[in-house]
């Protein structure tokens, strides 16, 4: 994948995981510190992902349009992705509040269900891991991409650009009920926005190193002065966040690619090849930090809000790597390995999404 894509992975994961911090700092004190103010603004991450997302899925399955059984196929390594580490962490996050806490309302049989399923529950709750919201939208834009690999490329685009866009304007007219309500929020065309930009790279679309620069600068200065201190929503929420992530992604694949040099390179690169890890589990991080500072004796008074802050984000960005290696990355190798070798995954492997 494009060095540009996994350091843009790095930045929008760390984006989120900063902005649950400074939430876990808040619930700490139980008041906004003037000295730390709002940032809302690390909810753009999921705007980027988003945007990244549409755009991944049309280079990394350009040799899967048109072809026969690429629909299941397609799918099949989509839920290869993102099951194994998103539905065990899902059931060690309900067993944790199942054995540490006194309500049992979080977790029923419907609530675990409708999160494994990537089911909206009703149009209020979330998953079992709350973050677990932005793959209700992913998994409804597998589908229909799935769905549209019997055309070719540009077909393909527009035919899912055409549904997301009837799926909203469709809710909007006639308030759909739950799920489908959830599931047809504007934010869904952000995948769109990725998309095109996907095919603009693919005919050789070219920027400049200054306008990249300044278009990159744009789009962050763009998001913050829009919704810096509130987390827009609905329609708001594609203009001041989802168009400035397009202009971003844009920005960082239109021109000569980046090189991995250079040690901090490196490292960001490394970072969005475990962002997936470091998204599905920093809420145990932050779990973790709070325990310790709470039950070590005389230790929570030493911990000053800056320095909880801190220690959230390191913890989880080290326990993402740890579990990137020891389970993420193997398990997904393994399936991999497994899908390829039948009958029809040597055939199929030929065209597979690479991600």
């Amino acid at each position: 994948m494009l060095v540009s894509i996994q350091i843009l992975r790095a930045i929008a994961a760390l984006l989120i995981v900063v902005l649950h911090a400074y939430i876990s700092v808040v619930n700490r004190t139980g008041v906004v510190d003037p000295a730390y103010p709002r940032i809302e603004y690390g909810g753009f991450g999921v705007d980027i992902f988003f945007v990244i997302s549409g755009f991944i899925m049309v280079v990394s399955s350009q040799r899967m349009f048109e072809r026969p059984g690429a629909i299941g196929d397609f799918l099949a390594r989509r839920l290869m992705r993102i099951v194994p580490l998103y539905w065990t962490a899902t059931l060690a996050f309900a067993a944790a509040i199942l054995a540490f806490s006194r309500s049992t309302e979080l977790v029923t049989w419907s609530s675990l269900a409708h999160s494994l399923l990537f089911v909206p529950q009703d149009g209020t709750l979330g998953p079992i891991i709350t973050v677990g919201w932005t793959l209700n939208y992913e998994m409804l834009f597998y589908v229909l991409f799935a769905c549209a690999l019997v055309l070719p490329r540009l077909y393909a685009v527009s035919a899912v650009t055409a549904l997301l866009v009837a799926l909203v304007v469709l809710d909007r007219a006639v308030s759909l009920p739950p799920p489908f309500s959830t599931w047809f929020e504007p934010i869904v065309l952000e995948f769109a926005f990725g998309m095109w930009i996907a095919l603009m790279w693919r005919h050789g679309v070219k920027l400049g190193r200054l306008p990249r620069i300044a278009l990159v600068a744009a789009s962050f200065v763009a998001a913050g002065l829009l919704s810096w201190q509130v987390t827009p929503t609905g329609a708001e929420r594609v203009l001041h966040w989802g168009i400035p992530a397009a202009i971003l992604v844009a920005a960082a694949v239109l021109g000569p690619p980046i090189e991995a040099k250079g040690s901090v390179t490196r490292l960001f690169v490394y970072l969005g090849n475990a962002s997936y890890s470091l998204y599905i589990t920093h809420l145990f991080a932050i779990l973790a930090v709070r325990a310790m500072v709470m039950r070590i004796p005389g230790f929570e008074a030493l911990v000053p809000d800056w320095l909880y802050g801190v220690l959230i984000v390191v913890g989880s960005v080290a326990g993402s790597l740890v579990v990137y290696e020891a389970f993420e990355k193997p398990v997904h190798n393994r399936l991999m390995r497994w899908w390829k070798q039948r009958p029809a995954g040597r055939e199929a492997a030929l065209g597979g999404v690479r991600d």
